[in-house]
C-alpha cells in the first residue's frame, strides 16, 4: 500500500535526519540500514515515494557533521547506491542537487 509506505517513509525521514527531538538519535549504521532498504522505493514506480527517499538522502549529505561523529567518508561509501540513484534520476532538478554535492567532494586538481 503506497499510502502506508509514504507514512512510514516520512517517519523514517524525520528519524534519520534528526528532526524529531523526542526520539532517540540514530547511529550512522542504523541510518545507512534504513536508507539501503528505502532504495526499494525506486522499483515501486511511485514518484512521491522516490522523491521522499531522495530528499532524505540529500538531507543527510547536506547535514553538518556533529563533533565526535564518524567521518563522512566512512558512511559516504556505504550510501553510494542511494546517492547514484539520485545522480541518475530522470528529473533534472533532483539530478542537479545530487550533481552539485558530487562536485563538492571531487578534488579540484589531480594533485589533491
Amino acid at each position: 500500500n503506497a499510502k502506508l509506505l509514504r507514512l512510514a517513509g516520512e517517519m523514517v525521514r524525520a528519524w534519520v535526519t534528526g528532526r524529531v527531538s523526542e526520539l532517540p538519535s540514530m547511529s550512522s549504521k542504523d541510518k545507512i540500514g534504513f536508507l539501503t532498504k528505502m532504495t526499494r522505493f525506486e522499483r515501486l514506480d511511485d514518484m512521491l515515494l522516490e522523491r521522499l527517499f531522495l530528499t532524505t538522502v540529500l538531507d543527510l549529505f547536506r547535514q553538518k557533521r556533529p563533533v565526535g561523529a564518524p567521518a563522512r567518508s566512512d558512511w559516504l561509501a556505504k550510501l553510494q547506491r542511494p546517492f547514484m540513484i539520485g545522480v541518475h534520476h530522470p528529473e533534472r532538478q533532483m539530478r542537479a542537487h545530487f550533481t552539485e554535492i558530487f562536485h563538492r567532494y571531487l578534488p579540484k586538481s589531480i594533485f589533491q
